[in-house]
């Protein structure tokens, strides 16, 4: 998955010549600092037809990244109602697969889209010391019985402390925030 696209994108050249395919399901993507020091290799389209990249509709982990190539979307047999089930949503049971063919989703879901567009837009631009607050907010997502969309508006009062985003707004004024405004 994402190690084998690292290594495909970062070896020499007598390593890339051996190399047939690279398939990832659901990797995390690289970050946008990585990508820029091998632009080279990014956009020749003969690596880039190596490359198959799947993605499950309610993956949250791999919109945080930013992909290479623009992935496959697979449908998933679970909605993102928890946290805990968004995190399932990245294993390989989350892929729906009718036979040997994987069935089609035609777009991310509402909530990784939204939370790509708030990390690799908004939060991964922080200063380094605000960043390491967030992140330590973060986890406490990760323990809390919230409900996904609960959480949403929490996450989004959140972004409007980290990043001033949302300034004029009070928490009852972001609680009527609707996630399909902001994307």
């Amino acid at each position: 998955g994402n190690l084998a696209l690292f290594l495909a994108l970062t070896c020499d050249d007598e390593k890339y010549r051996k190399i047939e395919h690279v398939y990832t399901f659901n990797a995390c993507g690289l970050r946008s600092d990585t990508l820029k020091s091998y632009q080279k290799r990014l956009n020749d389209t003969s690596f880039l037809a190596k490359i198959d990249c799947y993605e499950t509709e309610h993956d949250m982990v791999s919109a945080m990244f930013k992909q290479i190539k623009q992935p496959t979307i697979i449908a998933c047999p679970r909605d993102n109602l928890t946290l805990t089930q968004m995190l399932y949503n990245h294993q390989m049971n989350a892929f729906v697969l009718h036979g040997k063919e994987f069935e089609p989703a035609y777009r991310k879901s509402l909530y990784p889209t939204l939370f790509s567009h708030l990390v690799n837009d908004i939060i991964m631009k922080l200063p380094t010391s605000t960043l390491e607050k967030w992140i330590y907010r973060c986890n406490d997502y990760v323990h809390s019985d919230l409900s996904v969309d609960e959480l949403y508006h929490v996450f989004i009062y959140h972004v409007g402390q980290y990043t001033k985003i949302f300034d004029k707004l009070d928490f009852n004024q972001i609680r009527q925030i609707e996630v399909k405004t902001l994307i």
